[in-house]
């Protein structure tokens, strides 16, 4: 009955240690979790800002053009009209050269 008791509470001893490993492992599991979603949402947060720069220099790239083609400031229109505007002037300036 003794040696029964002792293996008892050896298994008792084993599955408290395997018992405090585990929560040890949740909370890695956990940290890792949290640590992963903040590098994650800080990725979004920069694509979305990488997103409007490219916007911001390509409604400055094409200010310069309608500046550099019709030297007008690139606030006399809006930077959609000036795209479109400055495409259409571009062919209709470049056709004669290219013999269309």
């Amino acid at each position: 009955m003794a040696e029964l008791q002792t293996a008892f509470a050896r298994i008792e001893r084993e599955a408290w240690k395997m018992d405090n490993k585990m929560d040890g492992v949740m909370k890695e599991i956990k940290r890792q979790w949290i640590a992963t979603t903040k590098v994650l949402d800080a990725f979004r947060q920069i694509g979305s800002a990488l997103g409007w720069m490219e916007e911001v220099m390509e409604n400055f790239a094409v200010g310069l053009a309608a500046m550099a083609m019709e030297r007008l400031p690139a606030t006399l229109f809006q930077p959609l009209q000036d795209e479109a505007r400055s495409r259409t002037q571009c062919m209709t300036h470049v056709s004669p050269w290219l013999g269309q």
